[in-house]
């Protein structure tokens, strides 16, 4: 409080005792960053940024441990892995006396080297699911392929994978094996809509159950 000149306290006006014109100035908080604060604040961000990308790079690897290996397993899912099983179905004859096993409901037609198996029976609604078998001279060596045991016999195969179109990705394996002494080459192809290499399980085991005609 101001004190009058009768020396009765007064509401001041202003903020300081006195005249307006030597009234103190208000001192405004400052609005303003010197250069250093401005090259801190923008170190601080450029370190929390890094420490995000370190934390999600450290977790991506910490995932593909267990991605890749199901990947993998994918892949191999009906081509070299697991025991083969023999389909059940009849066994037919070719001409030239071996034979192999057509799966139950799938029919087939027999070609000049081999069989034409329909896993679906006449059906057409998966054409590239056809199961071809043929025998013919020459050998099993196919650089690059991978190789699976058969029955004492190291076949030899590969899985190529094509733009299937509006059906999916379209995955054809070939397969080949010492036969008689000759070789039988298999091959399917397959549509999978949704990802992930299709099931060749039963071409392994068509290929696995064929038979010389001595019964070897």
């Amino acid at each position: 409080m101001c004190e009058s000149p009768s020396g009765k306290s007064r509401r001041p006006q202003y903020v300081g005792c006195g005249s307006p014109e030597r009234a103190p100035s208000v001192v405004p908080i400052r609005a303003f960053q010197t250069d250093t604060e401005v090259r801190v604040r923008r170190v601080g961000s450029r370190l929390r940024w890094i420490l995000w990308a370190l934390a999600t790079l450290m977790e991506w690897r910490t995932m593909s441990r267990f991605l890749v290996p199901a990947a993998i397993a994918v892949a191999l899912h009906g081509c070299g892995e697991g025991e083969i099983a023999r389909p059940d179905g009849p066994t037919v004859s070719h001409s030239d006396g071996w034979s192999v096993v057509v799966p139950d409901s799938a029919t087939f037609s027999e070609t000049a080297d081999g069989f034409l198996i329909r896993p679906h029976g006449d059906e057409t609604r998966r054409s590239a699911d056809i199961i071809t078998v043929a025998r013919h001279s020459g050998h099993a060596q196919r650089e690059g392929w991978a190789q699976r045991d058969i029955g004492g016999a190291v076949a030899r195969y590969k899985v190529e994978m094509s733009n299937g179109g509006s059906g999916g990705a379209e995955y054809r394996v070939t397969i080949v094996k010492p036969f008689c002494g000759d070789m039988l080459t298999l091959e399917q192809s397959r549509q999978r809509e949704f990802g992930g290499e299709p099931d060749f399980s039963l071409a392994w085991g068509v290929i696995a159950a064929a038979r010389c005609q001595d019964g070897g």
